[in-house]
């Protein structure tokens, strides 16, 4: 055979294969075109009220690229996974998601894995918490249990992508094995082994918040710890690794671990100088320890620790753990800012207020980048005034506060009030609890109560 004829031949090869493929291509479009129609939108519901656009909203995701993809997953977003709720058409986009993931670029997988670990957690919330009202995250326990289910039923496309190029998708596939506590074994012994070959820390981190949540079906999970704090150098990881043994032994666990508990926890905190999310985790380990030893960790963290937001979280965390109260609703908080005397900061006029409105848009369109720059300078700034942090929407009784305190109440509210952090910032968690919002008059107070 000549060399043209050979060369002739691959063409001939290339181009039946090229067929075969757009054949391929052409008949997954037909499915998922079928998939789409069979599938009655118009009864199910989404954020807005009946879910008939969603399915052109999906097909335009399928072939959509760069700006265009994302103008669309975030219009998906607000319909099926609004602010974090599920609605009756969330279950059927999850399935429909999972299948345009197969043979998805690495744009679309990033996309469909970040989703669909947006279900999935929004599932878990309405699975225990019941149903939750509209633009709250979770949802209807029904719908959270049709998630739950496909995702499940999916899990041998997910192992597949442990393994991937792309972070996002390495992060989020971990995410989908380990969904569920009661998902599958063979899932979380797929990530548990990829965990020591690992080398991004920030999938490191996910893996253990998943192997935490699914340690029930892991055997040897103590064994696993160890081995596990022996290797890790990151300073989140290490901190999720001692929440998980501190989980795992209870008031057992060894006062080291409870240490580094506290001690890794409070440094995430620095560099940061305002209220900033506190993770619950550490709160949750303590509680476990048992009253005295979760006061004396509180108080390490209090001691270590200067971060406004921070404080905030282990003064309330140690008053409610003091006067046992058992109020509701303490995630609700608003924040602003006040003057130095305590006075509110005098507002915008009326004129400059219309002004805003009406021109910022104009100058959008003129000197986009001028509006760019500013609100650049504006995110920098630190605001005027001091801040203001209020608990709002509490649920139950205030505490009595009882006179004389005892032997473990009076170190601790002597350690709050000598806590000079705690006080360069207004909050009226000291009201709650019927206590002076000023250092000196706690200590006042304090005396009185002798």
């Amino acid at each position: 055979m000549s060399a043209a004829t050979g060369f002739g031949a691959i063409l001939v090869s290339d181009w039946v294969r090229f067929r075969h493929n757009r054949v391929d291509l052409n008949r997954k479009e037909e499915v998922m075109s079928e998939t789409l129609t069979s599938i009655p939108w118009d009864k199910l519901e989404d954020a807005y009220g009946p879910a008939s656009n969603v399915p052109a909203l999906l097909k335009k995701i399928r072939t959509a690229k760069g700006n265009t993809l994302y103008e669309a997953t975030d219009e998906l977003y607000s319909r099926v996974l609004h602010q974090g709720t599920i609605y009756s058409a969330s279950p059927p986009v999850t399935q429909i998601l999972i299948d345009f993931s197969r043979d998805a670029s690495t744009e679309h997988k990033a996309f469909c894995y970040g989703m669909l670990s947006g279900f999935a957690e929004a599932a878990r919330k309405a699975i225990a918490d019941g149903r939750a009202i509209p633009c709250h995250a979770g949802g209807d326990p029904v719908h959270g249990s049709a998630i739950r289910q496909t995702i499940l039923a999916a899990q041998s496309a997910f192992a597949a992508d442990v393994e991937h190029a792309n972070t996002s998708i390495r992060s989020d596939a971990v995410r989908l094995l380990t969904a569920f506590a009661d998902g599958e074994p063979d899932s979380a012994r797929i990530v548990r082994n990829r965990y020591f070959a690992e080398r991004g820390p920030e999938v490191r981190r996910v893996m253990l918040t998943g192997l935490t949540r699914t340690s029930r079906l892991q055997d040897g999970w103590a064994d696993f710890l160890r081995s596990a704090l022996n290797r890790e150098d990151d300073r989140e990881s290490r901190f999720s690794l001692r929440y998980a043994q501190v989980l795992e032994a209870g008031a057992t666990v060894d006062d080291s671990a409870v240490e580094e508990l506290i001690t890794t926890f409070v440094r995430g905190f620095e560099g940061c100088d305002c209220a900033t999310p506190v993770d619950e985790r550490c709160f949750e380990a303590a509680a476990l320890l048992g009253r005295e030893r979760e006061v004396a960790a509180l108080l390490r963290a209090l001691d270590l620790g200067s971060n406004q937001g921070l404080l905030l979280a282990l003064a309330e965390h140690l008053l409610r753990v003091l006067f046992d109260d058992s109020r509701t609703g303490w995630d609700q908080t608003a924040c602003s800012y006040v003057n130095a005397d305590g006075s509110t900061p005098a507002g915008a006029n009326l004129f400059r207020t219309a002004f805003r409105a009406l021109g910022i848009p104009i100058l959008w369109k003129l000197f986009p980048f001028l509006l760019r720059r500013h609100t650049r300078k504006q995110a920098g700034a630190k605001p005027p005034g001091i801040q203001k942090i209020e608990y709002w929407g509490l649920n139950g009784e205030a505490p009595q506060i009882p006179a004389p305190l005892n032997a473990m109440q009076r170190p601790v509210i002597e350690a709050l009030a000598s806590k000079e952090e705690l006080w360069t910032f207004r909050t009226n968690l000291w009201t709650l609890f019927h206590l002076p919002d000023n250092a000196g008059q706690l200590r006042e107070w304090l005396a009185s109560r002798g």
